[in-house]
């Protein structure tokens, strides 16, 4: 897998993946088998058919649930990688000349928008935080009290 960053602007990504055949074939095999274990082939138990003849009666699905599983595991490694915050639905466009085959590259586009990278500055440097009255001890003792008197008002 390959993967690609250009800047759209100050919150817009696009990301282009090419995912390599052999990943493909990979994805294909794992999917194969895991049609091969629940699906059901006349003239044989279920789990019990050949994986040629699964591959050869689910052919359509088992592209699309492949195709599926790469895009979406290539999708999460690249977000993961680049340590992206990922705001509202990604955009997915795949080109044209760009067909998912079992012996072929692939390659898809995703437009995303991020979260604006901004940095908090530290407590030293802010005035503020040196007068705060915020204590861990001050919060965590904050819920039993407001659950007290809770109780408190509606005894009577």
């Amino acid at each position: 897998m390959n993967v690609t960053v250009e800047n759209l602007g100050p919150c817009k990504k696009l990301l282009r993946f090419d995912i390599s055949a052999e990943d493909i074939q990979k994805a294909m095999d794992e999917v194969t088998q895991e049609f091969a274990k629940h699906g059901s082939v006349p003239g044989f138990r279920a789990g019990k058919a050949p994986v040629h003849m699964v591959a050869r009666q689910f052919e359509k699905s088992i592209l699309d649930e492949a195709k599926t599983k790469v895009m979406a595991t290539s999708y999460q490694q690249a977000i993961k990688e680049h340590k992206f915050t990922v705001v509202g639905i990604p955009d997915v466009e795949t080109p044209e000349e760009s067909k998912f085959a079992k012996d072929k590259s692939y390659q898809f586009i995703v437009k995303l928008e991020t979260a604006p990278d901004s940095r908090c500055p530290t407590t030293a440097a802010c005035p503020r935080a040196a007068r705060s009255r915020w204590s861990p001890r001050r919060t965590s003792r904050a819920p039993s009290r407001l659950c007290g008197r809770r109780a408190a008002a509606t005894r009577r």
